[in-house]
């Protein structure tokens, strides 16, 4: 029972802060505009490709803000607008970074249009006033890695443990990738104990497998469904 299998459901995707000039998206569609260039005389960076559903999105001025902040206060000036809308605060990280902090996780797999009124913040010529990016957040998926079995019990290998991890596209909460797995041998459930290590990858081990005379079957299944992924339930053997 020392076979390796490997469940690949979706691939990571980039998450980044970006400088200008830049390739964006506009909307679903996968086409490309340059951003104008002449913008990076007044923003040095800004949020852009994909990015996590706990994401804050980020404008980073070239020179500082013409109206002084104190360091992580919040702007009683609207300075973002998003399309879809997003609720959320805006929060000046220092005198040139300014963050908008959504008030829940965004959507899941959702494009969007934003707004920076970068005239709000310093003096710019005509068609400067509002600066306009896109990104995009990540389309929630996991995958499930199983080792194989071993043994804890030396002596007489009666008592098994399988070992393995699941890695999700997204953050996800403990609880929730929790409920994706289930285990079982001979329709007795079996207990899987976690460690959740980093916010993508949790590792399970299933505990106590009994080796008994006769052959009898592990079965391990899994469903996206708690951390919003609708896709049909898988399962393997051992």
């Amino acid at each position: 029972m020392n076979r390796k299998m490997l469940f690949f459901l979706t691939a990571l995707a980039v998450i980044g802060i970006v400088s200008i000039p830049f390739l964006k998206k506009s909307g679903n569609n996968s086409h490309a505009e340059k951003v104008n260039p002449a913008f990076s005389e007044y923003i040095s960076a800004f949020t852009s490709g994909y990015i996590s559903t706990n994401s804050a999105i980020r404008i980073v001025l070239a020179s500082e803000s013409e109206v002084k902040h104190e360091t992580n206060s919040v702007s009683k000036e609207k300075l973002f607008e998003f399309s879809p809308s997003i609720e959320g605060t805006t929060v000046w990280i220092d005198n040139r970074t300014v963050e908008f902090r959504p008030s829940k996780k965004l959507s899941s797999g959702q494009s969007f249009e934003a707004t920076f009124h970068l005239s709000k913040v310093m003096q710019v010529p005509s068609g400067f006033e509002k600066f306009t990016f896109y990104f995009s957040t990540l389309k929630q998926d996991y995958s499930v890695y199983i080792d194989g079995m071993k043994t804890t019990d030396k002596k007489n290998m009666i008592w098994q443990r399988v070992s393995g991890m699941i890695v999700t596209a997204d953050n996800a909460e403990n609880d929730a990738v929790e409920k994706i797995l289930t285990a079982t041998q001979e329709g007795k459930k079996l207990k899987v104990l976690w460690e959740h290590a980093e916010e993508n990858k949790h590792k399970f081990v299933i505990d106590s497998v009994e080796r008994k005379e006769k052959s009898t079957e592990v079965l391990i299944k899994w469903n996206g469904n708690s951390i919003g992924v609708d896709i049909d339930r898988k399962r393997t053997r051992l």
